[in-house]
């Protein structure tokens, strides 16, 4: 859970190229991460197993598994964790709405994110997900 942004985009060159080879649309990540070569691979933007499921299937092996805390099929507490989650990001100053069934969330409308949002995303997710 403590792997950066900066990372966490390094760990997913593999899959983004097989995503990228089977038809995806992806494109360099540009200046959307600190730290990270701009020339990089980035997420689609879009929810690959449901707009890209053949893709998915086929480029599957390569994505890096997230950690078993913020995996709802592996944490029978994910819910709560989430809702702990998304609390700890509003209270620091992160305006956030959580989507259904923990699937993530989406800046509040009208609200412009902080500078450190990244810095806080991560604080809360470790402060939420940690056992």
């Amino acid at each position: 859970m403590d792997t950066s942004a900066a990372e966490e985009v390094r760990m997913s060159q593999g899959y983004f190229q097989c995503l990228k080879n089977h038809g995806v649309k992806i494109g360099k990540i540009g200046s959307k991460v600190e730290g990270v070569d701009p020339d990089l691979l980035g997420w689609a933007g879009v929810d690959v197993s449901v707009d890209h499921p053949d893709a998915e299937k086929k480029c599957l092996g390569k994505k890096p598994l997230p950690p078993a805390e913020t995996d709802p099929e592996r944490n029978p507490n994910y819910m709560s964790d989430y809702a702990e989650y998304i609390q700890c990001m509003n209270a620091k100053g992160l305006k956030v709405d959580p989507l259904p069934n923990g699937e993530g969330w989406n800046y509040k409308a009208g609200t412009t994110p902080p500078r450190n949002a990244d810095q806080i995303d991560q604080e809360c997710m470790i402060e939420a997900f940690s056992e």
